[in-house]
């Protein structure tokens, strides 16, 4: 097995096409399809399902694909580590952030880290928790920007700690309140970010011992601000999303009790992190002056 065949392998699994893997890493059909046939014999095992749909993984190659996609993280870290000799000249990069992440921490950082390293690719994937912790644990990810995942899998650095309010449209009865009793939320209908998009929300329900009354789901936290804005119900967001969006008609209330997030940086595992990887946190955690208390001023 080379490089080459590692290569096109992750790029047919990712693309399910074998004509679209050639076209995206400049082979030709016959020239993938004669990298993967003497991939198989070397192996003994079939590892793609041809049919009108298209190149699906077998069931061996599927269970193949974790540590292929680690081989490939592997031959990066080699290269990165030979751009690390020569001065960090060149590589790529790949972040997974919230939205409020990216908007309020990043963009000084990246620029930064752009100028003293031009020829390093950085790829930026904005999504909710759950993808980014897949791609942190499949290694498509080498940084992600999100709360604390409270899970054994990813090891986390805390940065931030980010109070959750209530949003809510002007003139409604729950404006009466400096802080909200979180009890009172369960009294009427609420928008609510999806699981896997956002799982602070939910935990703060689950650890208050409340059942919202949901009329709505939404993987968007400007959507869920224009529904409250429109009377659809009332939300629950993080604050560092609402300093990212100005709405004089919305109405933001702390809770009673206080809840919070507490943001951070991700990481599949401390050691064994690559030199890219760890001159970006090195510059993030130097430009935001994060000292041996982990956390953002």
């Amino acid at each position: 097995m080379n490089l080459q065949q590692i290569e096109v392998f992750l790029e047919i699994a990712e693309t399910g096409s074998f004509t679209a893997a050639g076209n995206n890493l400049g082979y030709t059909q016959s020239r993938i399809t004669q990298m993967m046939k003497a991939l198989e014999e070397e192996f003994g095992f079939r590892l793609f399902i041809k049919d009108h749909f298209g190149s699906s993984l077998s069931e061996a190659g599927l269970n193949l694909l974790p540590t292929i996609r680690q081989l490939s993280k592997d031959k990066n870290h080699v290269f990165e580590k030979v751009s690390e000799i020569n001065g960090l000249r060149v590589g790529s990069l790949q972040l997974g952030t919230y939205l409020s992440c990216a908007v309020n921490w990043l963009p000084d950082v990246l620029s930064v880290f752009h100028s003293m390293y031009p020829n390093i690719s950085i790829n930026i994937s904005e999504t909710g928790w759950q993808e980014i912790r897949q791609g942190l644990k499949e290694r498509t990810l080498d940084i992600g920007f999100i709360s604390n995942p409270f899970t054994q899998d990813l090891e986390f650095l805390p940065l931030y700690e980010d109070p959750i309010v209530t949003i809510l449209p002007k003139g409604h009865p729950l404006t009466a309140y400096e802080r909200i009793p979180v009890k009172e939320i369960e009294n009427y209908d609420f928008i609510l970010s999806s699981i896997d998009y956002d799982n602070d929300i939910t935990r703060v329900f689950g650890d208050n011992n409340v059942t919202p009354k949901v009329s709505i789901y939404s993987s968007n936290d400007f959507h869920q601000i224009q529904m409250v804005r429109n009377g659809l119900g009332i939300g629950m967001l993080p604050q560092m999303i609402l300093d990212c969006y100005k709405d004089s008609s919305i109405v933001a209330r702390p809770l009673d009790p206080p809840q919070s997030r507490v943001l951070g940086i991700a990481l599949p595992s401390f050691d064994g992190i690559g030199p890219i990887t760890r001159e970006f946190i090195r510059l993030f955690k130097d430009y935001h002056g994060i000292g041996d208390d982990n956390l953002i001023p």
